[in-house]
């Protein structure tokens, strides 16, 4: 979106007594000249788009009237204000909430917000809002320390979503000590001034103890470890019935190809293949073999590169209990000496990991270049490999008398 053209035409569509107006003719009374008419209509589309103004009759262009009351997701700060991220795009965007104004709202909340008309800042028109219910807890549980101070047991929990202490009334529930990181529910959400109240649901040991800041991260973000019976036995109904011999026949067959993979030393995935082979003679790949974006004013092919990605969506299909596990996820998470995987290990560690001397199936993108570098032409195939090695970034050079070997066993070929 051109900032310069939209905050013009919001500051323009505001001014008191604004009829609305085409397109052509709000340009004219903004003197918009000619050559910047692209970038207007740039604007108009964009702001439209997201909602700011709207396409009326006869084309005229106006202001998205702002409801009284909206619902979306608040979003604390430490200093006691924060903002509501509205579900639906609106003309006033997210809304700021005044200190005392959030009600017993705590981050992520989703919650109903009256619309409030703050006056102008900065020569434009400011609005906030007052958070009237909470439709929505984001969360419950939080980890944090149990701390005691004087007679007053509380527990102070980290991360970015409670602000505060959280009162305890049973500190000693699951056999916690004070300076234990422990896992709470919230009994009594913060409001009119008063503290939280909540309850101890899980001791996860003391700060610093070995394991404890790990289980106390996967707590806070509430991270799945394990995975749902029925995504596990799809899971192993597939490894069941994988038949590699079956899937040669209907993809590019790429095992006595020398293809490599090269993570870091402490990677815990191969996903990814390379492959580079000398172009004799600017030898084609067969027949059936469709090349894309040939340009002729390049030199012949030198080089052909390919790229091979592990291929999962072979195993993964759309709405499948793995699908649906697996968005849930989002991700995999890689912790200190743990890896809490959007697959089951039987994918992510198996069927779909470029082991080496393993078939696997991938998705395979081969590029061609001529001698200076340059992309001559690319394809996409289908295809099983083999990993011939399994090599890592920190692994030494070989020695010169085994570079030495290595030539006269090429020449030797050759």
């Amino acid at each position: 979106m051109s900032k310069r053209f939209s905050d013009r035409i919001l500051d323009f569509l505001n001014q008191p007594g604004y009829e609305p107006l085409r397109t052509r003719k709000l340009a004219k009374a903004m003197g918009v000249a000619a050559g910047e008419m692209g970038d207007f209509h740039d604007a108009v589309d964009a702001l439209r788009r997201v909602g700011r103004i709207v396409i009326g009759s006869h084309s005229s262009v106006m202001l998205q009237n702002a409801p009284a009351q909206i619902t979306g997701t608040f979003r604390a700060n430490p200093r006691g204000f924060g903002f509501v991220v509205p579900d639906e795009t609106t003309e006033h965007g997210d809304l700021y909430i005044a200190q005392g104004d959030s009600a017993d709202a705590m981050t992520g909340d989703r919650v109903i917000c009256e619309v409030m008309n703050r006056g102008k800042r900065d020569g434009k028109q400011a609005f906030g809002g007052r958070i009237l219910k909470v439709v929505e807890r984001g969360n419950s549980k939080f980890v944090g320390e149990l701390k005691l101070d004087g007679t007053t047991w509380y527990v102070e929990a980290g991360g970015n979503t409670m602000h505060g202490p959280v009162l305890i009334g049973d500190p000693h529930a699951h056999g916690a000590r004070s300076g234990d990181q422990v896992v709470i529910e919230i009994a009594r959400y913060p409001s009119d001034g008063k503290p939280a109240q909540g309850v101890i649901v899980e001791r996860l040991g003391q700060g610093g103890e070995p394991g404890v800041d790990l289980k106390s991260i996967i707590r806070q973000y509430h991270l799945p470890e394990e995975f749902p019976e029925p995504a596990l036995d799809e899971t192993r109904r597939l490894a069941r019935y994988f038949d590699p011999t079956e899937e040669e026949k209907r993809r590019e067959d790429l095992s006595d190809h020398v293809i490599i993979t090269i993570d870091p030393d402490t990677a815990r995935d191969f996903d990814d293949a390379i492959s580079l082979t000398k172009i004799q003679n600017n030898a084609k790949s067969g027949n059936a073999v469709v090349w894309h974006g040939a340009r002729k004013k390049h030199g012949p092919a030198v080089w052909e590169l390919g790229v091979h990605i592990a291929d999962v969506s072979t195993f993964v299909r759309i709405d499948s209990e793995l699908d649906t596990e697996a968005r849930k996820r989002g991700t995999s998470v890689y912790l200190p000496g743990k890896v809490i995987p959007m697959l089951p290990e039987i994918l992510s560690n198996g069927l779909c990991s470029l082991q080496e001397a393993e078939p696997r199936l991938c998705k395979s993108a081969f590029i061609r270049y001529d001698a200076e570098g340059r992309v001559v032409a690319t394809r996409f195939a289908n295809t099983i490999i083999r990993s011939k090695k399994r090599l890592t970034y920190g692994q030494r050079r070989p020695s010169s008398m085994a570079n030495a070997a290595i030539s006269k066993r090429r020449s030797s070929i050759s």
